[in-house]
C-alpha cells in the first residue's frame, strides 16, 4: 500500500501562509519558515519517490518553495514581498492538493472496480 499524503498536511500549510498575511511579532515568521519549509521538502520528496504522487515538476516546484522559506539562509524580503511569495505559495499548496486529491480518487474508484467490490 503506498503512503497517502494527509490532506491536513496541505491544510496547515494554506492556513500559516494565509496568516502569515498580516502582521504578526517577527518570532512567528520564523515559524512561518520552519513549517512551510518542512511541508515543501516532505512534498518534494513524495513527488520524487512515492508512486502514488509521482511527478517531478511538483518536486522542483516545493524545493524552490522549500529554499525561498528556509529559516537557516533566510531570504531577506521586505513585507511587500512577502505578501506576494505567501500567496503564490498557498495557491501552488491549493492546486497541488486538488489536482491530487482528484487523481486519488480516480485510483481508489480504479481500484474499487478492479477487486469487485462496488
Amino acid at each position: 500500500m503506498q503512503n497517502r499524503i494527509s490532506p491536513h498536511t496541505w491544510n496547515i500549510a494554506i492556513g500559516v501562509l494565509v496568516l502569515a498575511i498580516f502582521p504578526w511579532p517577527i518570532g512567528i515568521y520564523t515559524l512561518v519558515r520552519l513549517l512551510i519549509t518542512g511541508i515543501a521538502a516532505y512534498l518534494a520528496y513524495q513527488s520524487f519517490k512515492n508512486e502514488m504522487y509521482y511527478n517531478p515538476s511538483w518536486g522542483w516546484v516545493f524545493i524552490i518553495v522549500a529554499l525561498l522559506f528556509n529559516p537557516l539562509f533566510p531570504l531577506v524580503l521586505g513585507r511587500a514581498l512577502w505578501i506576494p511569495v505567501d500567496i503564490i505559495s498557498g495557491i501552488l499548496l491549493l492546486v497541488h492538493k486538488r489536482s491530487f486529491a482528484t487523481m486519488e480518487n480516480g485510483a481508489l474508484e480504479q481500484a474499487s472496480r478492479g477487486t469487485g467490490e462496488s
